[in-house]
């Protein structure tokens, strides 16, 4: 039988196979980046299993791929109470991103405060910070924004996340700095990932400031570069 229908066969009937044949197919879904069929095998494989344990591999990929985080605020509340192994503060990262993300503060917010004076043993920390950072920032909680910011470990950070530090960094400075940083970094950077976010924090910080013609030239120029941004909606 082709493999390709086994898999149709396990979406439409999943009950019939073994928790060993469902975590085999989740990882083969998932290592061909077939999230979909990846998330469905885990979730399945996951509702079969009378006790979870964090160190399945299998639930970090199911962290991975579900979008609903009610279901992962659930797990991770179960996860959080049995263990305090460093995989529950790596599962919880992978919530924190996603909270972060889809701007859900209630559940950042929650995960966000035990990860940063708990979760120190977690690969994910640095990063983990910073998107609590974040959470807190879309709360417009800054002074504590700006807390956490600091407890992140940079030392230990890919470029990537000291990129998204500095940038962060730069949204919880006053309006008149903010315009005059930004703009430095957008004359050598207008192609550079997180330029549309630089774009963004000039308008708002012009609204705030009340130049009504600035926000429509520098809103004109984010719809004609980043035409598909998502801060097109939001500024």
């Amino acid at each position: 039988m082709k493999k390709e229908l086994i898999v149709l066969g396990l979406l439409g009937g999943l009950s019939l196979y073994s928790e060993s044949s469902l975590e085999q197919f989740a990882f083969e879904s998932y290592q061909k980046q077939d999230y979909k069929n990846s998330f469905h095998l885990a979730r399945k494989y996951l509702q079969n299993k009378l006790e979870i344990s964090e160190l399945d591999p299998i639930i970090e990929m199911y962290f991975q791929t579900e979008s609903n985080l009610y279901r992962l605020d659930e797990y991770l509340d179960k996860l959080y109470f049995q263990s305090k192994n460093s995989q529950v503060y790596n599962l919880m990262y992978y919530l924190l991103e996603k909270s972060y993300q889809a701007k859900e503060e209630q559940i950042g917010e929650k995960w966000g405060e035990i990860f940063l004076t708990e979760g120190g043993s977690s690969s994910f920390y640095a990063k983990g910070l910073i998107a609590y950072s974040g959470i807190l920032y879309l709360k417009g909680e800054k002074k504590k924004s700006k807390q956490v910011l600091r407890s992140s470990i940079l030392a230990q950070s890919t470029g990537i996340v000291k990129k998204r530090f500095h940038l962060l960094k730069l949204a919880l400075r006053k309006e008149e700095k903010i315009i005059h940083t930004a703009s430095h970094f957008l004359e050598k950077n207008m192609r550079k990932p997180y330029a549309d976010f630089v774009m963004a924090l000039i308008i708002e910080s012009y609204k705030k400031m009340g130049e009504e013609q600035k926000v429509k030239e520098w809103s004109q120029k984010l719809e004609k570069n980043f035409p598909n941004s998502i801060f097109l909606t939001q500024i």
